[in-house]
């Protein structure tokens, strides 16, 4: 059985898929701001080992440390969320099958506490 990795189609197509969702977020109305002065190939670089980790393949992670990297921009729940919806989106154009989809959501819900401090975002009927 092969891994989550190789079904995606390991490296190329993660990054492939990575510019897909970057291209989206840096354009995007709602979050694309807190990307302005950000470096999109530096972006896909890090972030391509958190995918490939969350898919079961342990890349070196290059980048700074996530959580003090991330304290400056005061993200909110809704944008982490937004941000969520953007690559699942990607994932979902790139034909990503439905279980690593899942797999990185559920990674990068997993380091929520690192990016924001805001509290979920959901909508609770009163």
């Amino acid at each position: 059985m092969s891994s989550l990795f190789d079904r995606v189609g390991g490296r190329f197509a993660i990054l492939g898929m990575l510019r897909s969702f970057y291209d989206s977020v840096f354009s995007d109305p709602m979050i694309g701001f807190l990307f302005r002065a950000s470096d999109k190939e530096r972006l896909i670089d890090r972030e391509y080992a958190l995918v490939a980790a969350a898919l079961g393949v342990e890349e070196p992670y290059a980048g700074r440390p996530l959580e003090p990297t991330h304290a400056r921009f005061k993200i909110t729940g809704g944008q982490f969320e937004r941000r969520l919806v953007l690559l699942e989106a990607a994932m979902t154009r790139c034909d990503f099958p439905r279980e690593a989809v899942s797999a990185v959501l559920a990674h990068n819900r997993g380091l929520r506490s690192l990016i924001t401090k805001d509290p979920g975002s959901d909508c609770h009927p009163t």
